[in-house]
Parts: structure tokens; C-alpha cells; sequence
């Protein structure tokens, strides 16, 4: 199971979350823009190079989807 850590900012453009695996090992920031409520956009996704194929990124767009 991966668990997962964040971290949730809002601006006055938007907000945005930062989602961390808790060892480090993957992270990714989720965005948005107060006058699009339609969509949320993923970047800054990296999974470490020895944690790849665990399916962590997986979660991390997973979780994008639910929100």
C-alpha cells in the first residue's frame, strides 16, 4: 500500500496540492484555476529512479481522477 502525504495551498489565481509518498521516494503537485472548474491538472510527477514500476504513479494520477 502507498501512503501519501499533502499539502494544499490556495492563491488567488487557484490552488494547488502537493502530493508526497512519505519515504520520498515520488511526489506530484495538482492545480487548478478558479475560473475553470472542469479541470485539474497534474505536474511535477517523479517517482525515484529505484521505486519505479511499484505503480506509485499510478496512485498519484489515480488520485488526480478523484478530485
Amino acid at each position: 500500500m502507498i501512503k501519501i502525504i499533502q499539502h494544499k495551498t490556495t492563491t488567488d489565481w487557484g490552488g494547488s496540492i502537493l502530493f508526497m509518498e512519505v519515504k520520498g521516494e515520488a511526489f506530484a503537485r495538482l492545480y487548478w484555476y478558479d475560473d475553470d472548474s472542469t479541470t485539474v491538472y497534474l505536474d511535477w510527477l517523479s517517482v525515484d529512479k529505484n521505486s519505479r514500476k511499484q505503480g506509485i504513479a499510478t496512485k498519484l494520477q489515480e488520485m488526480r481522477e478523484q478530485i
